[in-house]
């Protein structure tokens, strides 16, 4: 359906940056997922990370990252370094920026999808909440 419709509704945040910026945890976690989507116009190096709050498990999914990501396993806190945002060789061939995205379960491939159909928003949205959720309101 995105193939007819084009990219229509984005799942997550995209925020820009003129330079390879740190990136910090917003929660504390565990790394599950470190790695990079090959291709042009993909996410590059990206990291998944688990949060547990609440006793409700949630994933924050960063893409476009460089490639000195930390590894499966590693334990973060809220607010520790994980990442560096990824220049064009290195994130998916974008320029600068970090995306962010909600999931509510781990997806079935290496990385979740970032668009959708509006036919699927309704069942998208359910994987992948706002991530104003977390990131606030930046505009």
């Amino acid at each position: 359906q995105i193939e007819k419709e084009g990219r229509t509704i984005h799942l997550g945040m995209d925020i820009f940056s003129n330079k390879q910026e740190t990136i910090y945890a917003p929660y504390e976690g565990m790394i599950v997922k470190a790695g990079k989507e090959e291709g042009s116009k993909t996410y590059g190096h990206y990291m998944i990370i688990e949060h547990i709050s609440q006793g409700l498990k949630w994933y924050s999914f960063f893409g476009h990252l460089s490639s000195e990501l930390l590894n499966k396993g590693t334990i973060i806190k809220a607010g520790d370094k994980i990442a560096k945002l990824g220049d064009f060789h290195e994130n998916g061939g974008w320029s600068i920026h970090l995306h962010y995205q909600l999931l509510t379960e781990l997806p079935e491939t290496e990385t979740p999808i970032g668009y959708s159909s509006i036919e699927n928003f309704e069942l998208n949205t359910s994987l992948y909440p706002d991530s104003r959720i977390v990131l606030g309101s930046l505009y």
